[in-house]
């Protein structure tokens, strides 16, 4: 890929700041303080600013590991890393970058080893599937702050080292005025994930080999402001991956290797007249290439998928307390080195919310229709009930139903493609309840969720010499979600921005650093039971036992404090067991690591310093995420970021 139109923008990267208070014992910069603000959106979580600073120089799967509800599938430090939300697939969940589906085209999948978090300013996860993803179980949604449209040049730059022989960095530039708004975010990462561990297998401790990596990923998103309500961005996100992928215990070698690239341009315009309207437009091409590459056999795979996608939404707010939106989507994706291997699909849906009704209740509905060249798609509804009960409390309950077709590989792949498969359906009902208290002295926010779900046409892959997917089974997903979060004050309150300077999860505040003392506690709990109901297989030993790798139980603490230029958490994490048989016949061990993050922060006049460290499995921990990839033990990160405005 050409990336030397870029290479300019390697030396800057930038992080705005606003909000200064030029008062003499006041910083004049914004120190942004470790509190949530109080999220209101049913079966939603978004990840707080400071855990997006700690993990600023990593990529998307450890803090998802560390700081939700999803389950991480990790091959280990480099490799390939899926999620399940509630006991699903991972082609099952979707992630939305500008509100369009980037999961890749040919096997359905995101690989979160490859998402970094400094692109994105927000990360929001959707559980269930009535949000924006519109998908069986949930997802991922990204995106970045609105442009301000304001003269700006700022800068940050961040690199990192861990002991496991891995160096990362990231850039940030942003140069704007009053029409226009440039941001270039750079990621580079080269890793030898080298680290010793015992293989019981061979009952040695070996040296893992042949396990390097190297990443490389570029985002940019131009804005333009041609007219008063007019929005016009380019938004250009480039990806490359070379890795190599070490030996299972049970393999004596591997010269098993990856390559992958990724072009994803999207052009967006919106149109916002006045606040009872607006319409936005995006459309654009996302190409990748992937090559597989086992010397031993010898196996040179090659794979190149075009998607091109477009979404149309248009949002009306009839009265102050109504709003409908109208979305019409199309798709278009194939491999393009066969003709015939294409898939199209085109959508229309309609919602509208009624918020409040009688001043406690508010509705949320929603039907959606969509149409395939191969496949017959049911009409899709969900209905969404919220009830305010106290000032602090709510309950909500919902109904929904959404499908996933088939992916290229499952359609098209040579040998063992199925062109006779069918859609994916789900049925899903759900509810839960929720405190959010948000005082100048704490804030206080917990909820509980129970869900249950059906999928029919459950898609597995079986067969002797040739495996081959079947609409086979029938899965059923339950469980109980749980999460609590507390941050308490402890120095006197100062003086609060106003509220329409919160940005999202963070609270933005100018205050005496020296008098900066926060307290945070938080909690997350995961009960999953994902079992097979039925199935075309006969005699089949999986009726009623667990889907291979979903845990049945999750528990993830945290607890840390603030003092003036210090931040320091500590997580404590336990993953149950999980089968890696449909039988139930095998199983891998629970497993618990405990993690410290440390941060110190050097403020001057235009300019800032943090000093970042962090002790992954503290206790050195021998565990595996997924059979025959034993995870690495105690490793140490430290690093730095710079901040210029």
């Amino acid at each position: 890929m050409k990336y030397c139109l870029y290479i300019w923008l390697l030396i800057l990267y930038y992080v705005p700041l606003t909000a200064q208070d030029h008062q003499s014992n006041l910083l004049k910069v914004v120190t942004v303080v470790d509190q949530k603000a109080l999220n209101d959106d049913a079966n939603t979580e978004y990840i707080d600013t400071l855990s997006k600073i700690y993990h600023n120089r990593q990529t998307l799967e450890k803090i998802l590991q560390l700081h939700s509800h999803v389950f991480v599938r990790n091959y280990g430090p480099g490799s390939l890393s899926t999620i399940s939300i509630r006991g699903s697939s991972a082609a099952q969940t979707q992630v939305l970058w500008q509100g369009i589906p980037i999961n890749h085209a040919m096997t359905g999948i995101s690989d979160f080893s490859q998402i970094p978090v400094s692109f994105f300013d927000q990360i929001r996860i959707e559980y269930g599937s009535d949000g924006q993803t519109q998908s069986v179980a949930g997802g991922i949604v990204l995106k970045n702050d609105a442009p301000s449209f304001q003269k700006i040049t700022a800068a940050q730059c961040a690199a990192g080292y861990e002991s496991i022989g891995n160096l990362g960095a990231v850039l940030r530039l942003s140069l704007g005025t009053q029409r226009w708004l440039n941001q270039t975010r750079i990621f580079l990462h080269n890793g030898q994930n080298r680290y010793s561990f015992y293989n019981p297998e061979e009952d040695t401790v070996q040296t893992l080999l042949h396990a390097g990596s190297k990443q490389y990923g570029l985002l940019n998103d131009l804005y333009f402001k041609p007219f008063t309500h007019h929005t016009v961005s380019l938004h250009v996100w480039l990806q490359k991956l070379n890795r190599e992928i070490p030996p299972a215990i049970f393999e004596a070698q591997s010269k098993k290797s990856e390559n992958q690239e990724a072009v994803r341009a999207l052009l967006n315009w919106s149109y916002s007249p006045h606040r009872n309207y607006e319409a936005r437009l995006t459309t654009g091409m996302i190409y990748e290439q992937y090559q597989y590459i086992d010397s031993l056999i010898p196996l040179n795979y090659n794979a190149q998928v075009l998607n091109m996608p477009a979404d149309l939404t248009i949002r009306y707010k009839p009265r102050y307390n109504h709003q409908a939106q109208l979305r019409l989507t199309a798709s278009h994706a194939r491999l393009t080195d066969r003709t015939n291997a294409g898939l199209n699909k085109a959508g229309v849906s309609l919602s509208y919310g009624i918020d409040p009704i009688l001043r406690r209740i508010s509705l949320h509905g929603l039907i959606r229709k969509e149409f395939s060249d191969r496949f017959s798609i049911p009409l899709m509804t969900s209905l969404t009930v919220k009830l305010r009960l106290l000032k602090y409390f709510k309950a909500y309950a919902g109904i929904s139903g959404n499908y996933r077709i088939p992916t290229l590989n499952e359609l098209y792949y040579e040998p063992g493609g199925n062109l006779n498969l069918k859609p994916e359906q789900s049925k899903n009902l759900e509810g839960g309840m929720s405190v959010n208290i948000n005082r100048p002295k704490f804030q206080l926010q917990s909820s509980m969720d129970i869900y249950h779900r059906k999928v029919n046409n459950w898609i597995a892959w079986y067969g002797n010499a040739i495996l081959t997917p079947h609409n086979i089974q029938e899965v059923w997903s339950r469980g109980i979600e749980a999460s609590f979060q507390y941050s308490l004050r402890l120095s006197p309150p100062e003086k609060q921005v106003p509220h329409e300077e919160y940005i999202d999860v963070q609270v933005v505040q100018s205050q005496p650093v020296k008098s900066r003392k926060y307290f945070h506690l938080g909690m997350h709990y995961a009960y999953t039971l994902s079992t097979t109901e039925k199935s075309a297989i006969p005699n089949d030993y999986s009726i009623g036992k667990q889907i291979p790798y979903v845990p049945r139980y999750q528990l993830k603490g945290n607890i840390g404090l603030s003092i003036n230029r210090i931040d320091i958490s500590f997580v404590q994490t336990y993953t149950g067991y999980r089968f890696i048989t449909t039988d139930e016949s095998r199983f891998l061990l629970p497993y618990s690591t405990s993690n410290i993050l440390t941060s110190y922060m050097v403020p001057f006049k235009h300019h800032k310093i943090s000093v970042t460290m962090e002790i992954s499995n503290l206790l050195n921990q021998r565990y595996m995420s997924i059979a025959g990839r034993i995870m690495p033990g105690r490793v140490v990160q430290a690093g730095f970021r710079y901040y210029w405005n």
